[in-house]
């Protein structure tokens, strides 16, 4: 049989050998978007790759409409501008001393292409949230990684351009708290958000870290924001509600319409 993986009806539960297909294709789309994305930050600017990293909630929408996950509007094009503008806010008022670079603008950029790129793929394949075992898919997706692209990290470290070495023990224990909370359970979180919502919705929440962030520390006492600093949070706030605005009634419209057709 091929490798190809099917996509699943609504109500139909994906076979444990269907979802390690599915978690076999997935992988590398989701770690090279997460390994370029990093490689860009360590070469360029925090608020280059910030501003850079927004663009993953317009190409999650040009290739959800192109592949019939999303419907595009022009709400759901406006609120990508305003996170995008919101973003690009906080980076000019929080301006990093390192300057930026082409090639980790580039390695940003194609982080943002290879997310839209996964964030549809895993849509397209799942009609809803009850298409798949999460935990099993996740599961699959480590080991996956573990087996493909493990063998890089001898590869990097010959050739020079990263050094492979064990950490030490209180770096593995951040490591590892690390993978738990920011990769496993944010990852299932989102994941799980996108087949309960849609990709958009879900990629631009994910710029919620950023005013969820200032909250904490206004709350806390614990830092100062500039006007346009909290100016840009808003925008993106106000990014994030538009979208649901429009999902929500874009939903109700249309199903008022189909109401009246049937009743005409």
């Amino acid at each position: 049989e091929g490798a190809a993986v099917e996509k699943v009806g609504e109500g139909q539960m994906m076979s444990p050998k269907e979802t390690f297909r599915l978690a076999l294709l997935f992988c590398p789309l989701w770690f090279f978007s997460n390994y370029s994305y990093n490689v860009g930050l360590a070469w360029t600017s925090v608020s280059s790759s910030s501003t850079i990293g927004t663009l993953s909630g317009f190409f999650t929408l040009v290739m959800g409409v192109m592949v019939g996950t999303e419907v595009f509007t022009v709400a759901k094009l406006g609120a990508v501008g305003l996170s995008m503008g919101g973003v690009a806010l906080i980076a000019s008022a929080d301006m990093s001393t390192t300057s930026s670079s082409f090639r980790g603008d580039v390695m940003c950029l194609l982080s943002a292409v290879m997310y839209g790129t996964y964030t549809n793929f895993l849509k397209f394949h799942l009609t809803d949230d009850n298409s798949v075992d999460m935990c099993m898919f996740f599961g699959f997706v480590g080991l996956s990684t573990a087996v493909l692209i493990s063998p890089l990290f001898f590869v990097l470290h010959l050739t020079g351009i990263e050094t492979f070495e064990v950490p030490n023990s209180t770096t593995m224990q951040l490591l590892l708290l690390n993978g738990l909370i920011g990769t496993v359970l944010s990852d299932y979180l989102w994941a799980r958000s996108v087949l309960l919502t849609t990709p958009l919705v879900a990629t631009l929440a994910i710029a919620l870290s950023i005013p969820l962030s200032v909250t904490a520390d206004l709350w806390r006492g614990t830092a100062e924001f500039s006007t346009e600093y909290l100016i840009g949070t808003a925008v993106v706030l106000c990014g994030f509600i538009v979208v649901n605005y429009d999902e929500y009634w874009g939903e109700k419209d249309d199903s008022n319409a189909m109401a009246l057709a049937s009743q005409s």
